[in-house]
């Protein structure tokens, strides 16, 4: 399974099938597996699990969508307020 790509890739495990008469040993030893994986800093060699995103990433992220959030609640206001010309 690929926890190294977190869903960022096509290469990313999002189903397993397993068959009934091994589920509950696999739930058991997958279970293992995955609390011994060590969560921490992405660019550590000793983490098997961390961020796929900066904080300055984050930022830049949630500062456009403050932005769209802005321009959409103009747009309705603008709407509300004047007659639009009908090509629009």
């Amino acid at each position: 399974m690929r926890f190294t790509r977190q869903g960022q890739s096509c290469t990313a495990a999002s189903r397993i099938y397993v068959h009934d008469e091994i589920f509950e040993e696999f739930v058991s030893k997958m279970k293992q597996k995955i609390d011994a994986l060590k969560m921490g800093d992405p660019q550590s060699e000793e983490t098997d699990i961390g961020t796929v995103i900066t904080a300055v990433s984050h930022n830049i992220n949630q500062r456009q969508q403050e932005c769209q959030l802005l321009i959409e609640r103009l747009l309705v206001s603008t709407r509300k307020n004047q007659k639009l010309h009908s090509s629009w």
